[in-house]
């Protein structure tokens, strides 16, 4: 078991395993590691650091840290969430974060812990209805509120020139499925690399109103999990009606932003209630009333009964 605490430098990660066994094909000295996430099934790579090597184990060292820093050939990496994971080591012959050409070494369990504690929420409700609705939002009005988050680093290992229009006569289409709500959303990708072994996309997120899914602009809420498919078209098209399947599985949405300060006001009157948040309780509050702007995120939430 391999335990690791997240925005921290993990220095003491000792496989017992002999790293220096004249069998294993490769005599550079590189090394892979890969988690595999419990819950999402996500992959995430990393080269780690070597602390201390002999025929006995090997202590590696890796940084965990967020998302805008992680730089997996330089040994830092960010895994989220929080829980289990499984992970592989293998050998390489040259630094890369592509296990197909590594020597497994060695595979076992991992546990990431969190070193943040989540702020506390306050709820006050009087009980009175079945269940109440909170909406979190990442919106902040002093910085654009265009650009939420814009994601280079989808990559699909299928060969995604072998489709039935073939590589150049055919565009890319990606579908995600809330888990929730059930709803589709499509998105037409930028390509940034595509070629017979893998093919990596990128498009932005965005707010409900700065949408443009043709040029790989999009809003995707609520936050969790969704199901994908990558589709081949003969034009390009949000519609996956006459596409060719590509690939498909599992992908988790986070929000990053968090939320200081919650406002909740209601009479309980309705069927539902919905809490509206602001930014600070010293601010000018930001109402809105279309949930589609506002996105699920985690929190400990503090009840009270109000009197």
């Amino acid at each position: 078991m391999i335990n690791l605490i997240n925005r921290q430098v993990n220095d003491e990660i000792i496989i017992y395993v002999n790293t220096m066994d004249p069998d294993i094909p490769y005599v550079s000295n590189n090394f892979l590691f890969g988690f595999k996430n419990g819950f999402t099934h996500k992959w995430s790579y990393v080269v780690p650091q070597i602390v201390k090597q002999n025929t006995r184990y090997t202590q590696f060292e890796i940084t965990l840290v967020i998302p805008s820093q992680e730089d997996g050939e330089a040994g830092l990496l960010h895994l989220s969430p929080d829980g289990n994971f499984d992970y592989k080591l293998w050998a390489i012959d040259e630094v890369t974060l592509d296990p197909m050409f590594g020597y497994v070494l060695d595979e076992g369990q991992a546990y990431l812990e969190s070193c943040e504690e989540s702020v506390e929420i306050t709820y006050i409700s009087d009980n009175e209805n079945d269940k109440s609705i909170v909406y979190l939002s990442p919106y902040d009005p002093v910085i654009d509120p265009a650009l939420v988050s814009k994601d280079e680093q989808l990559i699909s290992y299928v060969n995604t020139l072998d489709n039935p229009w073939g590589p150049i006569n055919s565009y890319l289409l990606l579908g995600f499925q809330n888990g929730f709500t059930k709803e589709w959303h499509y998105v037409s990708p930028e390509i940034i690399i595509r070629n017979t072994r893998y093919t990596r996309f990128g498009f932005t997120m965005v707010l409900p109103s700065y949408g443009d899914p043709l040029n790989g602009v999009v809003e995707i809420s609520p936050a969790g999990n969704y199901d994908y498919k990558v589709f081949a078209t003969p034009t390009q098209t949000l519609d996956p009606t006459d596409a060719y399947l590509l690939d498909e599985g599992q992908v988790y949405l986070e929000v990053i932003p968090e939320m200081s300060y919650v406002t909740f006001i209601s009479d309980n009157e309705s069927e539902e209630n919905i809490v509206y948040l602001t930014r600070d309780c010293s601010d000018c509050p930001i109402w809105s009333t279309d949930p589609d702007y506002w996105n699920l995120a985690w929190g400990v939430w503090n009840c009270e009964i109000a009197d």
